[in-house]
């Protein structure tokens, strides 16, 4: 299993659901809900593919099961997403011991998702704090000393990327996507990702993706006349399966 967390506004729900109906994106997998998942993952992308507006944020009492798999074309290795959309506000309060429960489930993962909105570091002592108690987790399972993948995304990167050539050196580059992904990471959150339990890549993520058109680059998200937040299929989503496929990737090598 692949677990996938990350505090309020972070865009959980939004990747997704953006999994549902982008991911053909990136040709080399087909990335499809599984049975048990599929109306409740259509109904939550209704919004983006009929209205153009992003998904409702989950609350405690629409919190879903949500399943994907994901099949290489060229291989044909597959390998399944399994994770919970939980509410954000739950996500915050990742430290509490009535939350033990999710923390045995991050520990057991064969790999972790993180997903962080650049506006949202308020949240990062909480998510170091969460780390922390997955590896005492480990420890009390005799987990072994074996560091575990974890993806650390930031979410939302089309409002922060700044023109055309800064694109291109984060599509091109995993050492341009690190810098840019850590350096706007809080001290206390680089701490616990430099140490030897995790495997750790970094992403930056778009689910909506960017536009480059006659040399400029194109926002996939406007405010409407009432100033709502509405979204386009014209952008290519960044990072929007690569995320997991590392995962699996990795979490391969270690068996």
């Amino acid at each position: 299993m692949i677990a996938l967390w990350g505090p309020s506004r972070s865009g959980k729900t939004a990747l997704l659901s953006y999994l549902f109906i982008r991911a053909d994106t990136n040709p080399r997998w087909k990335v499809s809900a599984t049975p048990e998942s599929w109306e409740a993952v259509r109904n939550r992308s209704a919004r983006i593919r009929k209205r153009n507006e992003f998904p409702e944020g989950t609350t405690e009492g629409n919190e879903l099961s949500i399943s994907y798999t994901f099949e290489d074309r060229e291989t044909r290795e597959t390998f399944r997403l399994e994770t919970k959309d939980r509410a954000g506000v739950r996500s915050e309060r990742m430290s509490e011991k009535e939350d033990a429960e999710f923390i045995q489930s991050l520990a057991a993962a064969a790999g972790i998702v993180l997903l962080l909105n650049h506006d949202t570091v308020q949240y990062e002592n909480d998510v170091a704090q969460t780390l922390s108690q997955v590896k005492l987790q480990w420890q009390a399972e005799g987990a072994g000393k074996r560091p575990r993948p974890l993806a650390v995304c930031m979410s939302k990167v089309d409002e922060l990327i700044r023109g055309p050539e800064e694109l291109k050196r984060l599509r091109d580059s995993d050492e341009e996507q690190e810098r840019f992904v850590s350096g706007r990471l809080s001290a206390a959150l680089r701490a616990p990702l430099a140490e030897d339990d995790f495997t750790v890549k970094y992403f930056a993520v778009s689910s909506v993706g960017l536009e480059l058109s006659h040399g400029l680059l194109q926002k996939s998200v406007f405010y409407d006349e009432r100033l709502w937040l509405r979204t386009t299929d014209r952008g290519t989503p960044m990072n929007l399966v690569e995320p997991f496929v590392w995962i699996f990737k990795t979490s391969e090598k270690r068996t």
